[in-house]
């Protein structure tokens, strides 16, 4: 992905690249490197502004503002939905972003304590009834309201909807949702004083963060060696490129040397023949005709020695990194290697 940001950087491609760097953002923060998305994204925002590419702009603030809900900065989530519903007034969205950005913007008040504003809100959400009924935009909608009846002192209503909630992201295998949806029944619970039904959530909530935690730790472990392994490689790559570059400048010094020698041996016969007697004209044709032969044939024999080297050293060991590359799904070194291999075939 960063190559092929580099790549666009360098073709002035601003609309593909302003998507590679959305996706590398997405990569760090399914690995919880949160502070590199947030550079990425602040990049790709910039280049979203001088270009008026609006769509993705509120799609950058969105995930933004996902970022700041999952390490507690309840201000910078609300700063964002904010910029993004702004944003996205000019972007001519289907009406179910504006719902899904408004429902959000609720619920990140809520968190925020910061109720009249988020009743302001709430009301414009209230508004949308088709979509508060309709399957896909129904969910944000009763976060919206749990959050806000909790707010309010409802807590028997808050705890129904918030169980429901709570179900359909466990069908929904939602875990980041499912996770927040325990919080949520476990701080109306202790609310309401019932501490014991609050526990059960509470357990329930930490056994599912650990194991998000440690699902993170493998990825990032993965993220790890995935960039040491694309190093390595980088770096062999470049080593044989070298090696490569070093055979060629060899053959061509063996060439030139072989030339040199040939001219000089033709010029030493030439005085030779000039000096023997004409009765040796036919004798001495046929001479340098054999040494021309042998010369010739001393030359292809080192170009086979030289090929046949390449082949078996460098060649062989292109194969190998072409082969582990297809291996693990690298398509991009592999075609890289391929193409090198190629060319060491030709030379």
């Amino acid at each position: 992905m960063k190559t092929a940001a580099s790549h666009f950087r360098k073709i002035k491609d601003t609309f593909n690249l302003i998507g590679a760097k959305t996706g590398i953002a997405v990569q760090y923060s399914q690995v919880n490197f949160l502070e590199e998305a947030n550079k990425e994204r602040k990049e790709a925002i910039e280049l979203c502004k001088l270009t008026n590419n609006y769509i993705s702009l509120v799609n950058l603030y969105f995930n933004t503002a996902t970022d700041f809900r999952f390490v507690g900065n309840t201000q910078g989530r609300v700063d964002n939905i904010k910029q993004a519903i702004e944003t996205n007034s000019k972007a001519n969205r289907p009406l179910e972003i504006e719902h899904l950005l408004y429902t959000n913007l609720v619920v990140a008040l809520l968190e925020n304590d910061e109720l009249h504003e988020a009743e302001t809100y709430y009301e414009k959400v209230v508004s949308y009834k088709e979509l508060n009924e309709a399957p896909q935009s129904r969910e944000s909608f009763i976060e919206a309201k749990k959050w806000l009846l909790y707010k309010q002192g409802n807590y028997d209503e808050a705890i129904t909807l918030g169980k429901e909630y709570l179900e359909l992201k466990q069908k929904r295998h939602q875990y980041a949702e499912t996770l927040f949806g325990y919080k949520f029944l476990k701080l109306v619970l202790e609310a309401k004083g019932d501490k014991l039904n609050a526990y059960d959530y509470s357990e329930g909530y930490a056994k599912l963060k650990d194991s998000m935690e440690s699902a993170k730790n493998v990825r990032s472990l993965a993220f790890y060696q995935t960039l040491y392994e694309t190093e390595k490689n980088s770096h062999r790559i470049e080593a044989q490129q070298k090696d490569i570059e070093l055979l060629n400048e060899k053959s061509k010094v063996k060439s030139q040397y072989m030339i040199f020698g040939f001219l000089g041996v033709v010029t030493l016969f030439g005085l030779v023949l000039l000096v023997r007697s004409r009765n040796r004209a036919k004798e001495n044709q046929l001479i340098q005709e054999q040494f021309s032969k042998d010369l010739l044939q001393s030359q292809e024999t080192e170009r086979t020695r030289i090929a046949k080297d390449l082949h078996d050293s460098v060649g062989q060991q292109l194969t190998l990194i072409k082969r582990k590359a297809q291996d693990e799904n690298k398509m991009a070194l592999a075609n890289l290697t391929n193409n090198t291999l190629e060319e060491v075939r030709s030379i």
